[in-house]
Protein backbone atom coordinates (compact mmCIF):
# COMPACT_ATOMS: atom_id res chain seq x y z
CA UNK A 1 0.00 0.00 0.00
CA UNK A 2 1.39 3.39 -0.99
CA UNK A 3 0.65 6.20 1.41
CA UNK A 4 0.59 9.79 0.17
CA UNK A 5 3.37 11.89 1.63
CA UNK A 6 2.23 14.72 3.86
CA UNK A 7 3.72 18.02 2.71
CA UNK A 8 4.49 20.39 5.59
CA UNK A 9 5.32 24.05 4.90
CA UNK A 10 6.94 26.04 7.72
CA UNK A 11 6.72 29.84 7.51
CA UNK A 12 8.41 32.74 9.27
CA UNK A 13 9.34 36.23 8.11
CA UNK A 14 12.68 35.98 6.31
CA UNK A 15 13.15 32.20 6.17
CA UNK A 16 16.61 32.71 7.66
CA UNK A 17 16.32 31.52 11.27
CA UNK A 18 13.10 30.17 12.80
CA UNK A 19 11.65 28.26 9.86
CA UNK A 20 15.00 26.73 8.81
CA UNK A 21 15.52 25.62 12.43
CA UNK A 22 12.04 24.09 12.55
CA UNK A 23 12.60 22.50 9.15
CA UNK A 24 15.83 20.99 10.48
CA UNK A 25 14.11 19.43 13.50
CA UNK A 26 11.14 18.09 11.53
CA UNK A 27 13.44 16.68 8.85
CA UNK A 28 15.41 14.87 11.55
CA UNK A 29 12.32 13.43 13.22
CA UNK A 30 9.97 12.81 10.27
CA UNK A 31 11.76 12.53 6.93
CA UNK A 32 13.61 9.27 7.69
CA UNK A 33 10.21 7.59 7.87
CA UNK A 34 9.58 8.57 4.25
CA UNK A 35 6.03 9.79 4.85
CA UNK A 36 6.69 13.52 4.94
CA UNK A 37 8.08 16.31 2.78
CA UNK A 38 9.23 19.28 4.82
CA UNK A 39 9.97 22.69 3.32
CA UNK A 40 9.94 26.33 4.41
CA UNK A 41 9.45 29.88 3.18
CA UNK A 42 9.24 33.46 4.39
CA UNK A 43 6.59 36.15 4.14
CA UNK A 44 9.16 38.88 3.47
CA UNK A 45 9.76 37.69 -0.08
CA UNK A 46 13.48 37.07 0.30
CA UNK A 47 14.93 34.52 -2.10
CA UNK A 48 18.28 32.69 -2.00
CA UNK A 49 19.73 33.87 1.32
CA UNK A 50 21.58 31.63 3.78
CA UNK A 51 20.45 31.22 7.38
CA UNK A 52 21.95 33.58 9.94
CA UNK A 53 25.28 32.50 11.38
CA UNK A 54 23.64 32.26 14.81
CA UNK A 55 20.91 29.93 13.53
CA UNK A 56 23.54 27.74 11.87
CA UNK A 57 25.58 27.67 15.10
CA UNK A 58 22.74 26.79 17.51
CA UNK A 59 21.52 24.05 15.18
CA UNK A 60 25.04 22.69 14.81
CA UNK A 61 24.96 22.23 18.60
CA UNK A 62 22.00 19.88 17.96
CA UNK A 63 24.03 18.13 15.23
CA UNK A 64 21.69 19.46 12.54
CA UNK A 65 23.30 21.21 9.58
CA UNK A 66 21.14 23.98 8.09
CA UNK A 67 24.06 25.81 6.45
CA UNK A 68 23.01 24.73 2.95
CA UNK A 69 19.49 26.15 3.30
CA UNK A 70 18.54 29.00 0.96
CA UNK A 71 15.54 31.18 1.73
CA UNK A 72 12.35 30.89 -0.27
CA UNK A 73 9.71 33.53 -0.81
CA UNK A 74 6.23 32.38 0.13
CA UNK A 75 4.02 32.01 -2.93
CA UNK A 76 0.73 30.48 -4.00
CA UNK A 77 2.36 27.34 -5.38
CA UNK A 78 3.99 26.55 -2.02
CA UNK A 79 0.76 27.22 -0.13
CA UNK A 80 -1.33 25.17 -2.55
CA UNK A 81 1.08 22.23 -2.40
CA UNK A 82 1.11 22.06 1.39
CA UNK A 83 -1.12 19.73 3.38
CA UNK A 84 -0.18 21.53 6.60
CA UNK A 85 1.24 25.03 7.10
CA UNK A 86 2.96 25.82 10.39
CA UNK A 87 3.79 29.46 11.15
CA UNK A 88 5.86 31.14 13.82
CA UNK A 89 3.61 34.16 14.56
CA UNK A 90 -0.02 35.15 14.36
CA UNK A 91 0.96 37.80 11.80
CA UNK A 92 2.22 35.05 9.48
CA UNK A 93 -1.08 33.20 9.81
CA UNK A 94 -2.99 36.39 9.00
CA UNK A 95 -0.69 37.11 6.03
CA UNK A 96 -1.26 33.66 4.52
CA UNK A 97 -5.00 33.44 5.13
CA UNK A 98 -5.62 36.95 3.81
CA UNK A 99 -3.72 36.27 0.56
CA UNK A 100 -4.69 32.62 0.15
CA UNK A 101 -8.15 32.21 1.76
CA UNK A 102 -8.36 28.61 0.57
CA UNK A 103 -5.58 27.76 3.06
CA UNK A 104 -7.50 28.77 6.20
CA UNK A 105 -8.13 25.20 7.39
CA UNK A 106 -4.51 24.10 7.12
CA UNK A 107 -2.63 27.01 8.76
CA UNK A 108 -1.60 26.76 12.42
CA UNK A 109 0.81 28.45 14.75
CA UNK A 110 3.74 26.12 15.39
CA UNK A 111 3.05 25.88 19.13
CA UNK A 112 -0.71 25.73 18.59
CA UNK A 113 -0.44 22.64 16.39
CA UNK A 114 1.98 21.04 18.85
CA UNK A 115 -0.06 21.63 21.99
CA UNK A 116 -3.58 22.67 21.03
CA UNK A 117 -5.52 25.89 21.43
CA UNK A 118 -4.08 26.62 24.88
CA UNK A 119 -0.68 27.21 23.25
CA UNK A 120 -1.76 30.00 20.91
CA UNK A 121 1.56 31.82 21.25
CA UNK A 122 4.22 33.06 18.88
CA UNK A 123 7.80 31.90 18.66
CA UNK A 124 9.98 34.98 19.08
CA UNK A 125 12.04 36.29 16.19
CA UNK A 126 15.74 36.07 17.13
CA UNK A 127 17.04 38.16 14.21
CA UNK A 128 19.57 40.69 15.50
CA UNK A 129 19.59 39.20 19.00
CA UNK A 130 22.28 37.38 20.99
CA UNK A 131 23.39 33.79 20.57
CA UNK A 132 21.74 33.03 23.93
CA UNK A 133 18.43 34.32 22.60
CA UNK A 134 18.85 32.11 19.51
CA UNK A 135 19.38 29.14 21.84
CA UNK A 136 16.14 29.94 23.67
CA UNK A 137 14.26 30.17 20.37
CA UNK A 138 15.87 26.93 19.16
CA UNK A 139 14.80 25.18 22.36
CA UNK A 140 11.22 26.51 21.98
CA UNK A 141 11.16 25.22 18.40
CA UNK A 142 12.62 21.86 19.42
CA UNK A 143 10.05 21.36 22.17
CA UNK A 144 7.18 22.28 19.85
CA UNK A 145 8.66 20.09 17.10
CA UNK A 146 8.57 17.06 19.39
CA UNK A 147 4.90 17.79 20.11
CA UNK A 148 4.17 18.13 16.38
CA UNK A 149 5.92 14.85 15.63
CA UNK A 150 3.95 13.03 18.33
CA UNK A 151 0.66 14.47 17.05
CA UNK A 152 1.40 13.61 13.41
CA UNK A 153 2.44 10.06 14.25
CA UNK A 154 -0.71 9.59 16.32
CA UNK A 155 -2.87 10.92 13.46
CA UNK A 156 -1.14 8.60 10.97
CA UNK A 157 -1.94 5.60 13.18
CA UNK A 158 -5.50 6.61 13.80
Amino acid sequence: MITKKIRILIVCTGNSCRSPMAEGFLRRYLVPEGEYDIYSAGTAGLQGFSPTKEAIEVMRQEEIDISGHLSNALNEELVTGADLILVMEGSHKHFIVSRFPFSREKVYLYKEFARGADAYTDIDDPIGKTLEFYKKVRDDIKEASLGIVAKLKQERKG
